[in-house]
């Protein structure tokens, strides 16, 4: 069976600016964000148009204040986006924005497109212990050097689960390798702060953003007790959205998966919350050049 990624392959691919195909795009094996992992990302959702664009980009200029590198123009990386988005075949798709700051000459950067993945029939977490260190500020910044989590998730699939459920070394639970975690418990929604060593992801911080949330919502951390007290247990994420989780490996947990109230609730708010102004803004032009459906 084929890679479903390997659909997206001959789909072209902007770089610092400019739309190219995809087998004429060069980086040179010297970059830093290649060779040591200097690099910073996001990765975003085009669902007819690009989504939650800002935020990602803030969260991108927060990462690299923080480490005191520099970004091109925010703006021309806008541009970018948008560029690629209308020139790829289809309108759904995963976009990665891949950003060098400490390429030669200057600043690198390139945007690149894969088929969105599917949200999984089942979603299963494999409990993998303390391997987050809290106040880690590289644990809260999305960057190029992610080989821990990339073997965390491997084995978490060869074990049968979608993914990785990764705890501190102080024993409270955080975060899947590629999602942030919630829970519901006595009736709120909890989700770790970022000082524990979760990345903040922006669909996360989307939803903590609502103000007109499906439940009271608090930022704590999640102890052993208070995710085995969990009604449900959901995972957030900006190409998915909220995941229901239906089982934690080992741990026994009567969980309601899908089916449970809050987290169909939360999805149908998130699809709602990631429509912002850019997005309105592109989705009319859209409507208008394709025809608009009910």
């Amino acid at each position: 069976m084929s890679d479903p990624t390997d659909r997206g392959a001959a789909w072209p691919v902007v770089l610092q600016g400019e739309l190219v195909p995809a087998d004429a795009a060069r980086v040179s094996i010297a970059d830093p964000a290649l060779r040591l992992g200097i690099g910073l990302f996001e990765t975003l959702a085009l669902r007819g148009v690009p989504r939650l664009v800002d935020a990602h980009l803030q969260r991108l200029a927060r990462s690299a204040r923080s480490l005191g590198l520099d970004l091109p123009d925010l703006d021309g990386l806008a541009d970018g986006i948008e560029r690629l988005a209308e020139a790829l075949p289809v309108d759904r798709a995963a976009l990665r924005l891949t950003v060098s700051p400490r390429a030669a000459p200057g600043t690198r950067w390139w945007i690149e497109a894969r088929p969105l993945p599917e949200r999984p029939a089942r979603v299963v977490l494999w409990p993998a212990g303390p391997v987050v260190r809290p106040g880690d500020l590289l644990e809260q910044i999305k960057h190029t050097g992610r080989l821990g989590k990339v073997l965390m998730r491997e084995r978490a699939v060869a074990r049968g689960a979608h993914d990785a459920l990764l705890a501190t070394t102080d024993g409270d639970w955080v975060e899947a390798t590629v999602a942030n975690l919630w829970v519901v418990v006595d009736g709120r929604l909890r989700t770790p702060p970022s000082c524990r060593g979760c990345l903040p992801g922006v669909a996360r911080a989307t939803l903590l953003a609502d103000d007109r949330p499906i439940l009271p919502t608090e930022v704590a951390a999640i102890a052993p007790a208070e995710l085995a007290r969990a009604s449900e247990i959901l995972l957030t994420n900006s190409l998915q959205g909220v995941l229901a989780v239906d089982e934690v490996l080992g741990l026994g947990l009567d969980l309601p998966g899908a089916a449970g109230p809050v987290a169909a609730a939360l999805q149908r708010r998130f699809e709602e919350l990631e429509v912002g102004p850019r997005v309105r803004k592109a989705d009319s032009g859209k409507d208008r050049g394709r025809g608009a459906s009910m």
